[in-house]
């Protein structure tokens, strides 16, 4: 925050500084309301009580209250050029829709905002107080009193009550011109003596640009700048981590031409991470970026934490795991993999005068979610401040970097930033599978089916997917490699050689589907009749066997596996490439209990004499 100010002094100093050198062609003749662009002007002032000479005198500015020339000045800038010495008397005039606003040259100080006009009954309008010129401002409907002249109104409130009671009602007021060369407010009529009377003439020199920033097709910022021609271009304020090359050189100075140009500016993000849609949602973990990180996670509509280390289930990984979306300008929202909800305050982060709630905790809202403290209303967009390459801060979206998300050893919480400021980091969504060696074909081995789709972490990692198609004769499973497996599909994990001894996956969207005769299992399994699975068979002789897929001899089938489902196969061979382990060679016995099936796969009571039946994946003649 402290670097932002900074910035953003020195660029204003430094545009005080450049511009206070500038000097300005005055036109000759004033500049009609119709033809009043925001732009640089010298203003005239008058008023029909005789304070001001007939033709009016000039109005500036100094020590930031407003004054007009004493009557009889010779002051004469129409036509003339006006140099350091007389750019008090320069006021930038931004004409919004026929609504006026005057800033005074060089400053950030404008004719300020009426909050309330409440005067005493005893007192003249000519003895009233000048204002000060401060950061806010008032905005002004000229009315024409006549040709190129024109009185300046804009709204506040009066105390109509009596001193036992308060009344305030919306009073027209208009800029006056009072005793002692001051210039004021009053709630007059229209046409009251002592208002004031305002011509415009035009300071030429100057432009106004206006960055139109753009995010993805939208405008997101309008920053105007008031900037002296033959200057460098002002350079607008941006969130954190956004960038742009769509900004004017450095060496670019501005023209007369570019008076009241709008310069489009798009915007991109270079984060820590890849920004999401709903659509298309990039997955990582998110942890503090401390010594030993600590893991957010998703428990229903809690947000918990846990040592950062992969999740012991494979089944409940997508609660782990965190999306981001949004943009620098409106904010972002960190959603659950699992159920799409948003990160959010289970209190509305509001301001207590300059504070903010305390110990507010994060809570999930959004799909699967929605008790009595989680609210829609709720504060659930950030800004997140960079601390380097890598780490984060996070902070309620539109508000000071006072508080921010701060874990407390026990829950995420929103608290005073000061010294106890929390940083996050984002990483890869990525889990490890173990592979089991099998010494007759040289090679590991695993299967695997998510409830998420996943792609290799590393193409170049000692280890390979595969997806399996039955072959004609019903006794091979050809491989197919594949670098991304689909939800809820079955694959074969292979490594090559003792060494490879797990796989990583990296957990994605969505990804393409695959060609696959494998099926696969996130859940349990313990009907296993006409279920082959992947193991190893020994030799008759109790040699060790290669590795294939084969009917189970336990009771269940473990949840993320694949398997086969066939009442005709007793074994099925593995072809890589035309290597083969030669599974279907090996002896396996048929229990004489085994379910007995027709050539159509129909499960079958009482056979019939001389006819072909399938029992434990083998053909035989009935007798």
């Amino acid at each position: 925050m402290t670097k932002k100010f900074t910035t953003l002094l020195l660029l204003m100093l430094g545009f005080v500084a450049t511009a206070m050198a500038q000097t300005f062609q005055v036109a000759a003749t004033p500049t009609e309301l119709s033809n009043l662009k925001s732009g640089y002007y010298v203003i005239k002032v008058k008023s029909a009580d005789g304070k001001s000479d007939e033709n009016g005198n000039y109005l500036y500015v100094q020590d930031n209250k407003p004054y007009y020339d004493a009557k009889g000045s010779e002051n004469s800038f129409a036509g003339s050029t006006i140099g350091d010495d007389a750019h008090k008397y320069i006021f930038f005039v931004d004409n919004t829709d026929g609504v006026l606003t005057f800033q005074a040259y060089g400053t950030e100080v404008h004719f300020p905002s009426i909050s309330t006009a409440s005067y005493l009954g005893n007192r003249n309008p000519g003895e009233q107080d000048q204002f000060t010129l401060n950061s806010s401002y008032s905005k002004f409907t000229p009315i024409e009193s006549s040709s190129t002249w024109y009185y300046m109104k804009t709204m506040g409130t009066k105390n109509t009550g009596s001193i036992f009671s308060n009344k305030n009602s919306d009073v027209d007021i208009y800029i006056t011109l009072n005793n002692s060369q001051h210039v004021g407010y009053w709630d007059n009529a229209v046409n009251t003596i002592n208002n004031a009377q305002f011509q415009f003439y035009k300071a030429m020199g100057a432009a106004k640009i206006t960055y139109n920033l753009m995010w993805n097709g939208e405008s997101k910022s309008m920053q105007s700048f008031k900037v002296a021609v033959g200057e460098h271009f002002p350079t607008p304020t941006f969130p954190r981590y956004t960038t742009t090359i769509d900004l004017p050189s450095a060496d670019a100075t501005v023209t007369d031409a570019d008076d009241g140009r709008e310069i489009i500016v798009n915007c991109t993000a270079e984060l820590p991470f890849t920004l999401s849609t709903a659509e298309a949602p990039v997955y990582y973990y998110l942890t503090t970026a401390t010594e030993a990180p600590i893991m957010l996670y998703r428990d229903g509509q809690d947000i918990k934490y846990r040592t950062a280390e992969q999740n012991t289930t494979l089944n409940d990984v997508l609660n782990d795991l965190w999306y981001v979306t949004g943009n620098p300008f409106d904010g972002y929202k960190f959603c659950s993999a699992a159920s799409n909800a948003e990160a959010q305050s289970n209190a509305l982060i509001q301001k207590n005068g300059s504070l903010f709630v305390n110990s507010c905790e994060l809570a999930l809202w959004g799909m699967n979610v929605g008790t009595s403290n989680i609210s829609s209303t709720n504060t659930k967009t950030w800004d997140i401040e960079k601390n380097d390459d890598n780490s984060f801060e996070i902070y309620p979206h539109g508000f000071s970097m006072e508080y921010c998300w701060r874990f407390d050893g026990s829950h995420i919480r929103f608290n005073t930033a000061s010294d106890r400021v929390t940083s996050f980091t984002v990483s890869a969504p990525t889990i490890t599978l173990p592979l089991h060696y099998s010494e007759a074909d040289d090679a590991t081995f695993a299967t695997t089916c998510l409830p998420y789709a996943v792609e290799l972490a590393d193409v170049s990692q000692n280890a390979k997917v595969y997806a399996a198609k039955m072959d004609a004769d019903g006794v091979h499973l050809q491989m197919n490699e594949v670098t991304a497996i689909p939800a809820g599909q079955g694959v074969i994990l292979r490594g090559e050689g003792s060494d490879a001894t797990e796989i990583n996956l990296k957990v994605v969207n969505d990804v393409p589907a695959i060609d696959n005769d494998l099926l696969g299992t996130t859940s349990e399994i313990s009907d296993i009749s006409n279920i082959l699975a992947l193991g190893r068979l020994n030799h008759a002789d109790g040699s060790k066997g290669n590795v294939g897929f084969s009917r189970l001899t336990g009771s269940k089938l473990s949840a993320n596996r694949a398997y086969i489902q066939s009442i005709m196969s007793q074994s099925l061979a593995l072809d890589f490439n035309g290597q083969t382990t030669g599974i279907n060679v090996f002896h396996h016995p048929v229990s004489a209990d085994a379910s007995v099936y027709d050539i159509q796969g129909r499960r079958i009571k009482q056979p019939v004499s001389g006819q072909f039946y399938i029992q434990g994946g083998r053909k035989f003649i009935a007798r």
